[in-house]
């Protein structure tokens, strides 16, 4: 008899209950935003905390996989989608809100502010969050097991921010990667995206930087087309971030969806059943497309009905870096009981019960995260960008 450990239903009650846990008092800390920045597009920062969540129950349900066998695959295209597309909105908001932000100062931001911003917005959760991988690792494989040199470039390519993308195993210990669930892959290409804004400000001046960005995306799209490429490919992923950015330029000219908040929402909704009837379980271009009509929908002010709109989106929003950085490892320590792995194994109601469990305690302790290392994170970085203004601007008064 084949049991289904992978239906849709437990991930919708599950996130239904982490809504409702978002809207008490509990979680009144990450009402704060981690940004002050004006003209916010409140949708965008409650969607965030579905597409953390999205990714999230797409490795719980592969995790079962990974219990009985060690490996990673292929579970429902509900799970699976529910990853890719949230990954790769992630990526559109990225696109999207630099863009807007390189477009509203012509071309020339606060270089120095944003990327002092983006190394303590980033860097701090991504600090702890290596630490508590590595003491996983030296507690199952202590120190000795390679050369402590090696050990030492090992550990080093992981602190790097997420900048080197890397899978390199730690003391010799197997899938070191596996136990963040190889989220900091998303990292590489956020940062290989803000390392191209020097060049992004030069069609962001133009005034043609509509068309400019239209005929970019057009290019990278047909070439994959052509070419069949799909998955994690350079292209797809600069195709992902020119569909955010075609929003953004879309927006500065005024040309955004009309109508009640209703009828955005219903757009929006429809371009979601669009993407959903793809049934695509890798990054493709059709798939994108729909995704980026969503997305320009809710960026137009569809919040399916409210729902993008609320407390408890919002606040699920606020604190989504930590949901999404933090899974794996609070799903790890979890599954680290013999307990806890014989419960998920034993039936699909103990999995995802299990499941449920680990969603409700990365919530908490992405909210601490949120309130205790990345605003303080964001806090610092806007002092010592301030400080390295003020620094240069007087060293050139000297010189001068």
């Amino acid at each position: 008899m084949n049991v289904d450990y992978y239906p849709t239903w437990p991930s919708l009650v599950t996130m239904a209950g982490l809504l409702g846990l978002a809207s008490t008092p509990l979680l009144t800390a990450a009402d704060t935003p981690p940004s002050d920045t004006k003209s916010r597009v409140s949708s965008l920062d409650g969607l965030r905390g579905f597409l953390a969540y999205g990714v999230f129950f797409g490795h719980a349900a592969r995790y079962h996989l990974y219990l009985q066998n060690g490996g990673w695959g292929f579970t429902t295209a509900f799970y699976d989608m529910a990853q890719t597309g949230a990954v790769a909105l992630f990526f559109m908001i990225t696109g999207y809100l630099f863009w807007r932000k390189l477009l509203a100062k012509n071309g020339h931001p606060d270089w120095l502010g944003l990327y002092v911003g983006r190394i303590f917005r980033i860097g701090p959760l991504y600090l702890i969050t290596i630490t508590g991988m590595l003491a996983v690792v030296f507690l199952r494989a202590p120190i000795g097991q390679e050369p402590l040199r090696g050990l030492a470039k090992e550990i080093a390519s992981w602190m790097m921010l997420g900048v080197n993308y890397t899978k390199l195993d730690v003391n010799g210990y197997p899938n070191t990667h596996g136990i963040l669930f190889g989220v900091t892959w998303t990292l590489h290409f956020e940062w290989l995206f803000y390392f191209c804004l020097a060049f992004l400000a030069v069609p962001a001046r133009s005034k043609y930087h509509l068309q400019i960005v239209t005929i970019a995306l057009a290019a990278c799209l047909v070439h994959l087309v052509l070419t069949h490429r799909a998955g994690l490919k350079i292209e797809m992923f600069a195709a992902v971030f020119l569909l955010g950015m075609l929003s953004g330029s879309l927006e500065e000219r005024h040309w955004l969806i009309g109508g009640s908040q209703t009828v955005k929402s219903a757009i929006a909704v429809v371009f979601l059943a669009l993407f959903a009837a793809t049934q695509a379980v890798d990054y493709a271009p059709l798939p994108a497309i729909f995704l980026g009509g969503l997305f320009y929908a809710i960026i137009s002010g569809a919040d399916l009905f409210g729902l993008l709109t609320s407390k408890a989106a919002r606040r699920l929003g606020d604190v989504s870096f930590g949901i999404y950085l933090l899974q794996g490892l609070v799903v790890t320590t979890v599954f680290s009981t013999t307990w806890a792995r014989s419960t998920a194994l034993r039936s699909p109601a103990g999995h995802w019960s299990m499941m449920g469990g680990c969603a409700i305690l990365l919530l908490i302790l992405a909210t601490l995260a949120h309130v205790y290392v990345e605003r303080p994170g964001i806090k610092a970085g806007r002092a010592i960008a301030s400080f390295l203004h003020r620094y240069l601007k007087e060293a050139s008064i000297k010189t001068t």
